[in-house]
């Protein structure tokens, strides 16, 4: 491909900032970033906020930053935090059109940001989108998921009664993970929840939620780790 060419497609792509939560996860945290640098829709940035590991979760940041220097920012805190700092900080350093999160933890199916952004696509009024997750264990074994083939199709457009009433799946007492989001709309709802101490996470999608309509990709793409 010339470089014309690949400056034409790199114009085109989506800006799509990806912000990473570590904290001593040195065992699932290259999965989580080797997840992200294999999506069929490439990142604009991944940024990773590590809270002061403790172990050895930093080298192994660092080593993905050194062999995508590209697209991956780094940071880490000269001591912890806590996730609701963490978490706003994070935000705090996306620069993309879009935005979405994960933990060191967890890992995304191929596809997460590809069909995620063509659905917000094909919903113009919508500014968030969301997949089904699975359920992984330590091992990254399957244990299940969150919407099976026999549920109702999960909710779209306009989900706020669902959200608010943390009432989003049939059998889940939960809501969606990981979705990508609008960077303008999550800093219009308000995504700096430094007062609220707990819930911050459905806080922001119930601001969401009030303001936008919800699409959804329509396939499971993000795996969450349970642990014993």
């Amino acid at each position: 491909m010339s470089s014309t060419k690949k400056q034409d497609k790199q114009a085109k792509q989506p800006k799509i900032s990806v912000v990473v939560f570590s904290y001593n996860f040195e065992k699932f945290i290259g999965e989580c970033l080797q997840s992200l640098v294999k999506q069929t829709l490439k990142p604009y940035e991944i940024i990773v906020c590590d809270d002061h590991s403790t172990d050895s979760s930093w080298e192994i940041i660092e080593n993905y930053k050194s062999k995508y220097p590209d697209i991956f920012k780094t940071h880490r805190h000269s001591q912890n935090i806590g996730h609701i700092k963490n978490g706003k900080f994070g935000k705090d350093q996306a620069k993309g059109t879009y935005v979405t999160v994960i933990d060191g933890d967890d890992r995304w199916l191929p596809k997460k940001l590809e069909l995620e952004y063509k659905a917000l696509q094909k919903n113009p009024k919508a500014k968030v989108a969301y997949s089904n997750v699975l359920m992984i264990d330590e091992r990254g074994n399957k244990t299940g998921q969150w919407i099976s083939e026999n549920d109702p199709r999960p909710p779209s457009g306009d989900v706020f009664t669902q959200v608010f009433g943390k009432r989003f799946f049939e059998r889940q007492r939960s809501l969606f993970r990981n979705q990508l989001m609008e960077r303008k709309a999550m800093i219009e709802a308000g995504y700096d929840a430094g007062n609220i101490p707990i819930h911050a996470d459905w806080n922001l999608k119930i601001r969401l939620a009030a303001k936008y309509e919800v699409a959804y990709s329509g396939a499971a793409l993000v795996e969450y780790r349970e642990h014993p």
